[in-house]
């Protein structure tokens, strides 16, 4: 079993196809080595945790491969290709975190800056402002409205559960 290698080598690697208590395990992670959806960037940027994203190459218009690098551009982690992600690959980048531990540090202070906390909220202000059809591109102008309270916090209900769960953790969580 791959968990008992890893446990003689005095780590504790949890990998599942899909797991259901991403918060909990994200608080423990010193590294997450994952897929890139947006979901998984938001998460590990929420909670300041640097990853290795590994982009899934079948994914809708490579979106997980853009996600990635500006994960990686905003230096919160690093992205390697599918193709690139061998164990010789995956060595040589740990080796460099035993050598140099301050750099999962400052990756992890820059995923933290990386986070939009009011991502949710911004959604749900777009989104009420396209249903109300004044989003300046058809009303020709930019849009005044401001939904009602009630209505905003329905919206940003809706979609902060929408975008914490379209999309679980991938493979090969730390």
């Amino acid at each position: 079993c791959s968990s008992d290698l890893y446990a003689g080598l005095g780590a504790l690697v949890q990998l599942r196809v899909f797991f259901d208590n991403v918060p909990d395990l994200l608080a423990g992670t010193h590294l997450l080595i994952s897929r890139s959806g947006a979901s998984t960037v938001a998460e590990a940027s929420m909670v300041g945790r640097p990853g290795l994203l590994v982009p899934y190459p079948y994914a809708a218009d490579d979106h997980q491969s853009a996600n990635a690098a500006a994960f990686a551009n905003a230096r919160g982690g690093w992205a390697m290709k599918q193709s690139e992600f061998t164990p010789d690959a995956l060595a040589r980048l740990l080796n460099q975190f035993a050598e140099a531990p301050s750099a999962l540090g400052n990756a992890a202070a820059a995923a933290h800056a990386f986070a939009v906390p009011d991502a949710a909220q911004r959604l749900a202000e777009v989104v009420t402002t396209v249903m109300h059809g004044e989003n300046g591109a058809r009303a020709g102008k930019t849009a005044p409205w401001q939904p009602a309270r009630a209505e905003r916090t329905q919206m940003m209900e809706m979609a902060a559960s929408a975008a914490v769960r379209t999309e679980p953790m991938q493979r090969g969580a730390l």
